[in-house]
């Protein structure tokens, strides 16, 4: 793989923004290379604004086809992992694209990448290179081949595995490629700790009860929806009811933490009082709702509503705090003097019927300053919680 001339810079900078369905269809400029080779690049581009913003400063790094594209980790989520992974030797089993193994590895004497896929070998070994991380140790192999024939103990090993299989999505521990499950015990004798990323929908107790060196779950929340949930392995024998389990959002401090056996925890319902907290998705995620709850003495309005009332405003990062202006049945003439504008932000948690059919019943668009909470009361009778939202 050779650096692009200038002239093919300029060409990739020219059209770093322009609509690449209708460039797709006009010739390549140049002899060397197709145009198909310059849409992948430009395509890498346009997604790395977002996704991996500091490769843009590099401009000959080498972007890979769509689908490892939206594979790969972003930027931000490799550095708020690299938080975690400290030492001098490490491997990505799953390297991909690079990007993780760029940033869990770059402070790293000894770094291990393996991909089975040559294209990818080939354009991470050119990009490291332009990276400054040249001293890689590149493995065109499958992660279960590396760990049958690696003799060495290193202090961390990072996989992210495939949660596909054809158009399918697998969930389950099992249904991964690597199959994690089965790896547990290599990984174990490979390295000293293991950080293992999983499917947001993974279930939290599977990962406990199924995996026998789990030493701590962490949940990341990130721009209103729950981006990465890791699994931290180890030789340490800790308990399972003893598991921590972290919440988190990206680059802050942990904002909540309990343990498995904290999953049980009974919640208590009381009447509703002046102001809900609803959870985030990073909370939710965790089942520590109940716990997190009583920590703070919030009451839940209903075993299954997941919403908590208290008398004083209970402001948290983890959620979001309401003001009740009214407690309604779902009755248009009740609810519309409360919406002058005709709009609303319809939040329905157990609640018999969905937002639309609610604004459809009322009248009303989504949006403005009012909430509409749609929920059930300690009567199991439904209600409609008119609020404004707590900064």
């Amino acid at each position: 793989m050779r650096p692009y001339p200038q002239k093919v810079l300029d060409y990739l900078n020219e059209h770093s923004k322009a609509d690449l369905k209708r460039l797709a269809l006009k010739s390549s400029p140049f002899e060397s290379f197709e145009m198909k080779a310059l849409i992948q690049q430009l395509t890498g581009i346009q997604v790395a604004k977002k996704k991996f913003p500091s490769y843009l400063t590099y401009p000959q790094i080498r972007f890979p086809k769509r689908i490892s594209l939206e594979q790969s980790s972003s930027e931000a989520l490799a550095k708020y992992k690299s938080k975690f992974i400290k030492g001098e030797s490490f491997a990505d089993l799953t390297g991909g694209f690079g990007v993780d193994t760029f940033w869990l590895g770059k402070n790293m004497k000894v770094i291990h990448y393996v991909e089975p896929n040559a294209e990818l070998q080939n354009l991470a070994k050119f990009n490291f290179s332009i990276l400054g991380l040249p001293s890689v140790n590149h493995h065109e192999q499958k992660a279960e081949d590396f760990l049958a024939k690696f003799n060495g103990k290193l202090d961390w090993i990072y996989l992210d595995p495939s949660r596909r299989e054809g158009a399918e999505r697998k969930i389950g521990l099992q249904g991964y490629q690597p199959n994690i499950y089965e790896l547990e015990f290599q990984l174990l004798r490979a390295a000293q700790h293991i950080m293992i990323k999983v499917s947001p929908m993974q279930d939290i107790s599977e990962i406990i009860n199924q995996l026998s060196s789990v030493q701590k779950i962490i949940i990341c929340e990130w721009d209103k929806e729950v981006k990465e949930v890791l699994i931290i392995l180890g030789a340490k024998n800790t308990p399972k009811e003893n598991v921590p389990i972290e919440v988190a959002k990206m680059n802050e401090k942990v904002l909540f933490e309990a343990k498995f056996k904290d999953l049980q925890t009974k919640s208590i319902i009381g009447p509703i009082d002046d102001y809900i907290f609803e959870p985030g998705p990073g909370l939710q995620k965790s089942g520590l709702n109940n716990c997190f709850g009583n920590s703070f003495d919030l009451k839940k309005i209903h075993s299954h509503s997941q919403l908590f009332t208290s008398a004083e405003p209970f402001l948290h990062d983890l959620g979001k705090t309401f003001k009740i202006e009214a407690t309604l049945p779902l009755n248009k003439k009740k609810i519309l003097p409360f919406l002058p504008s005709k709009k609303a932000n319809v939040i329905v948690r157990n609640f018999p019927i969905k937002a639309p059919a609610i604004k459809q019943k009322l009248g009303i668009k989504e949006g403005g300053e009012i909430y509409l909470i749609a929920t059930m009361g300690m009567d199991n009778k439904p209600i409609i919680l008119v609020c404004q939202r707590s900064n």
